[in-house]
Order: C-alpha cells, then structure tokens, then sequence
C-alpha cells in the first residue's frame, strides 16, 4: 500500500509554519521529516483560518458556567470564542478523508490533553483541558486516531493504527 494516500491532519505550526500566536512555528522533525515523507499531511490552524492575526493576542481557555470561552491572556476583553467556535463548525465536518490527527500540545485550539482551563478569576480549574478544535474533531469523529505531538515518539504503533 502506498502510504502517500494516507491523509493525516497536523496542526500547522508542528511543520514550521509561523502561524503560532507570537508569529513562530512549533517545527517537530518527526512530523516534518519523518511523517511527511510517509503521509500526505493535510496542515490546518485553526486560528489564523478562522481569520485572526498572526500575530496576535495569546489567548486560554475560561471556564464560565455553560461554556468555555477562549478569551485574551493578557485581556480578557479579547473573546475569540465565538470566531474559533464557528470555524471549527464549518471545518471539521469537512474532514472526512482523514486517517488521524496530531495536534499541538496546551493549545487553545489544539491541544487534546494538555490545555490549562482556569476559571475567570486566574485560577487553575483543570490542567488536562482540550481545545476548542481538538473537542470538536474528537466529537464529530470519534474513532479517528488523534494524538499531540510529543506522544508519537511514545506511539510507535501509531502509523499502524492509521490502516482501517
């Protein structure tokens, strides 16, 4: 089987793309070398998709009574929540070709496991949260492997969980 007709989804910035928040990539070499070589990787960010700037205000994840909203670091004037939120509406049911996902580690928008959710106040409710991306394409597709970066040297299995 040629593994080029594997599509896996990543997180733009694991390539070296700059579309982090502070305008600078996440280059992991695994993915870039190693994976590229192996798969058709299919780059997504959320955030510079749903049309926010690069750079831009750092944002985290505040948990509020019936939701949780991505809200400015350094301002929580700064409310990106309903902008991610309906990106990922539109574009995670269009991600039907995908054999997995690797994601970024304690992004707001990506992380899976990783990211801190504090409450308005600053303090720390939960260090295992996930990211407003990475929920929806758990939700929608829940037997799609996904996986954060750091874990693939942990999973060496991980390209063979991609054969359905």
């Amino acid at each position: 089987m040629n593994l080029l007709t594997i599509n896996i989804g990543i997180s733009h910035c694991l390539l070296g793309a700059q579309v982090r928040y502070d305008g600078k990539g996440k280059r992991s070499s695994i993915c870039s070398s190693f994976l590229a070589n192996d798969y058709n990787l299919l780059p997504i960010c959320p955030e510079v998709e749903a049309g926010l700037s690069i750079p831009r205000p750092a944002v985290e994840l505040v948990q509020y009574p019936h939701e949780i909203k991505a809200l400015g670091r350094d301002d929580n004037l700064v409310d990106v929540t309903s902008t991610l939120r309906q990106f990922c509406a539109t574009q995670v049911p269009q991600l039907t070709d995908l054999s997995g996902f690797i994601l970024t580690p304690r992004s707001p928008s990506c992380g899976l496991n990783t990211v801190p959710i504090k409450s308005p106040h600053g303090q720390l409710l939960n260090a295992n949260g996930r990211g407003i991306f990475a929920e929806l394409l758990v939700d929608h597709y829940p037997s799609l492997p996904v996986i954060e970066e750091p874990e693939l040297a942990k999973k060496k299995h991980f390209a063979c969980s991609n054969y359905r």
